[in-house]
């Protein structure tokens, strides 16, 4: 059953290649079923926090080897044009799944940090907001910026990727997060 919808997610978050053509390196991305690159970046500042204050956050504090309780990691990488679409998504999901160990990154891969961190600074964000504006961790996913998004387990396996904004790609991205979910709930259960 696990791998069945491990299957099914896959083929839910996969992309036609036709459109990776120019702004991604096939032989760089990550690949359904392997672990994600591990990085580690300074979030932006959220509102309230001082202006001294930078946090280095590592896709290891939510999943590898320091879980928690987390279950599902959507990672999204993005850029102004979207941002505020996206933002409003990942905290939808963060509101609906929290309970259920679902947790999202955005990584802003923007070389002009004063938009984006206007943008983080604007209304309350319920996940991190990562700034990767010389591309590092992009070049490390192989990707050539935004739109980006990977969704992992726990282990930082990789379920699925899409090359389209997570707003652009709510309808499906909700689906698996959903079906992830559910399964998060029978597993509680037992």
């Amino acid at each position: 059953m696990r791998a069945l919808v491990l299957s099914a997610l896959a083929a839910a978050l996969l992309v036609a290649p036709a459109s990776y053509a120019g702004r991604l390196d096939p032989s760089a991305l990550p690949t359904i079923g392997g672990t994600a690159p591990a990085f580690g970046l300074e979030a932006f500042r959220a509102r309230g926090e001082e202006e001294t204050s930078k946090r280095v956050v590592q896709l290891d504090d939510f999943c590898g080897m320091r879980p928690g309780s987390t279950s599902t990691l959507l990672v999204a990488f993005v850029n102004n044009s979207t941002a505020e679409a996206d933002f409003a998504a990942l905290n939808q999901w963060a509101r609906k799944y929290s309970r259920d160990g679902f947790v999202s990154i955005a990584i802003s891969t923007e070389s002009n940090q004063t938009a984006m961190s206007e943008l983080a600074m604007k209304g309350r964000k319920s996940f991190p907001i990562l700034d990767d504006s010389y591309g590092i961790v992009a070049q490390r996913y192989g990707i050539n910026g935004a739109p980006f998004s990977l969704l992992l387990d726990n282990g930082c396996k990789v379920l699925g990727m899409s090359d389209q904004a997570v707003s652009v790609d709510a309808d499906r991205l909700s689906s698996s997060i959903d079906e992830r979910a559910k399964n998060e709930r029978v597993l509680r259960k037992k």
